[in-house]
């Protein structure tokens, strides 16, 4: 049956009223959250760094890097308020109305495990996976870090990880220079090549792009900027088609252990890069909005300088 205003209303009354139902609908559609529309589409961008209070004269910010920790059996709420308060660390250009974006860590799942570093490295899927820190803590821990670097394979051998020191990709430092946009990291890597060669016993040469942080402060398209990069070869550095940031945090079964481990998601092999020497240098260019082409001027600029 439908329902109609009482017809005893005085004329002004209903269409105040209708005036008013009208206008809270506009407001309510007009702040609802952009739509992301990769796999975790419709949750909202939220976040965006904040460029016009230089930290010094020269506009530069240093960023320390926190290591790796556990964040095994953890609720989502403690993860993400760990961030929060790590964001915090950065005012000048964190903006304080900062929440960890939907569309990377709405998935996480409450007092799960995480695959470990050494589980990754080392031990392979199966009980012993989540052993070690939480390898993806290095960019959960450290939101700044907009593009960071981790393995392409994870490895089974019978080597033992105390022998080992340097055996992962690693942030050691980064610089923000907010007057350019330009976010300087250095990686050493070295010590996971290394490895490779003696405890694994592969030429392998090869590393993934890790976008989580990028995507959660609003940036949704990435290219290699193939130009301004030395021995850092991308799999799409002959593409002039940006990249679809689409990376987020669930809980998958990939590490064999029961229930799952939160993890990060899906595997783009666009984002898959060859060392074939050191040092390295990576350009990655960033973008909010797709760019007509990947030599359009990047909304901030991120160099890996590998060690």
């Amino acid at each position: 049956m439908e329902h109609s205003l009482p017809c005893f209303l005085p004329r002004l009354i209903r269409c105040t009223l209708l005036t008013a139902l009208i206008l809270l609908g506009i407001i309510f559609l007009w702040h609802q959250p952009n739509e992301v529309g990769e796999s975790t589409s419709g949750y909202g961008i939220y976040n965006q760094l904040i460029f016009s209070t230089p930290t010094d004269s020269k506009g530069l910010l240093s960023i320390p890097i926190k290591p790796p920790g556990d964040l095994n059996w953890l609720t989502k709420a403690e993860i993400l308020q760990r961030r929060e308060a790590l964001a915090r660390e950065f005012p000048s250009i964190i903006p304080s109305t900062y929440r960890p974006s939907p569309a990377v860590f709405s998935q996480i799942q409450d007092n799960r495990p995480w695959w470990g570093l050494y589980g990754i490295y080392f031990y392979g899927s199966g009980t012993k996976a989540i052993e070690g820190p939480s390898a993806r803590s290095s960019f959960v821990l450290n939101p700044l870090l907009l593009i960071g670097l981790d393995e392409a394979n994870g490895w089974i051998t019978s080597a033992d990880p105390r022998q080992y020191v340097n055996f992962y990709p690693s942030p050691e430092r980064a610089q923000f220079n907010i007057t350019k946009r330009l976010l300087e990291i250095d990686y050493r890597v070295s010590g996971y090549f290394k490895y490779l060669e003696h405890g694994v016993g592969t030429s392998q040469r090869q590393l993934h792009i890790n976008t989580i942080n990028a995507r959660d402060f609003g940036y949704r398209f990435l290219a290699v900027d193939s130009h301004a990069s030395v021995n850092f070869l991308s799999l799409a550095s002959n593409s002039n088609h940006p990249i679809p940031n689409i990376e987020f945090i669930h809980c998958g079964g990939s590490c064999g252990y029961a229930g799952g481990c939160n993890n990060v998601s899906p595997t783009q092999q666009e984002l898959i890069i060859t060392v074939p020497t050191l040092p390295a240098m990576g350009t990655v260019k960033l973008w909010e909005s797709e760019p007509s082409s990947i030599s359009n001027r990047a909304d901030v600029t991120v160099v890996l300088h590998l060690k």
